[in-house]
């Protein structure tokens, strides 16, 4: 039979396709498709499956028959989208805010009964205001939503005009290297990913911790602040912190990509 050559281009081009050849039984990652898209050979009637992949997009799939598919052929994969939600409550007080106005990227919306504001969001990070007569903003200018789970509150602050914020620094380390994009809690409520800054509670004593779907939590500390200089809080993580659904998924993902059997020493609770 004739080698047939197929060309494939997908939007947007820095995706990745993946290709499954039936008969061989094994994925190849072939990079992004570029400009000049890729190109296959194979025997006129055989089939490929082809996935595509890119962060922040939804995956597509397509089984390429060569011979029957125009070349060059362009597939489209969309935005992922999630939906924000920002939670927008009283310094100090932890009171629900109605009637807030909050813009996030080019889009507003006003707080309701629940203090929240909801946004539909590509994940990327964007940014941010906060304001309503009668309170002073001195949170974060922008919003970081490539991490943050769909449908999961994310808290901002006001602070009534007259009373004075402090600044609170949140870093994460991973068996003593800087680790980022841990979920960052302060008093029992998530207030964003590691490395986090905090410029819109009062000086008080807040409970601080951080948390890794993979390497579980780290201890509480109690961290006092103050007004005239920041304050740093390093929360420490290890590998073998996570718990037991964790530690399998470690060394199932450590024993697939070196191909070879590994061993992970595991700390005793």
């Amino acid at each position: 039979m004739a080698i047939i050559e197929q060309i494939i281009h997908c939007i947007p081009g820095n995706a990745k396709i993946l290709v499954s050849y039936q008969r061989d039984g094994f994925y190849l990652d072939t990079g992004a498709t570029g400009e000049t898209g890729i190109k296959f050979y194979r025997e006129e009637g055989s089939t490929i499956d082809l996935k595509f992949t890119c962060d922040g997009y939804v995956n597509g799939e397509m089984t390429l028959r060569f011979g029957s598919t125009e070349s060059p052929f362009t597939y489209e994969i969309f935005p992922n989208t999630k939906t924000a939600i920002i939670e927008v409550r009283e310094t100090g007080s932890e009171k629900l805010i109605q009637g807030a106005s909050v813009t996030l990227g080019t889009s507003n919306r006003i707080t309701g009964l629940d203090g929240r504001a909801v946004f539909v969001v590509m994940p990327d990070i964007y940014s941010i205001s906060v304001s309503k007569l009668g309170y002073i903003y001195n949170g974060p200018v922008t919003a970081d939503f490539r991490y943050v789970p769909d449908n999961t509150p994310v808290y901002y602050y006001l602070s009534p005009q007259g009373i004075e914020t402090a600044v609170l620094n949140v870093e994460s380390t991973l068996d003593g290297i800087p680790f980022f994009t841990a979920t960052v809690w302060i008093n029992g409520m998530i207030q964003g990913y590691t490395p986090f800054t905090s410029s819109d509670k009062p000086a008080g004593t807040y409970q601080v911790y951080v948390e890794h779907g993979d390497y579980g939590k780290s201890k509480t500390q109690t961290v006092t602040t103050n007004t005239s200089t920041p304050t740093t809080v390093t929360c420490e993580l290890t590998t073998t912190g996570g718990n037991d659904e964790d530690y399998s998924r470690l060394v199932i993902a450590a024993l697939i990509a070196g191909g070879a059997y590994a061993v992970i020493k595991r700390k005793k609770k």
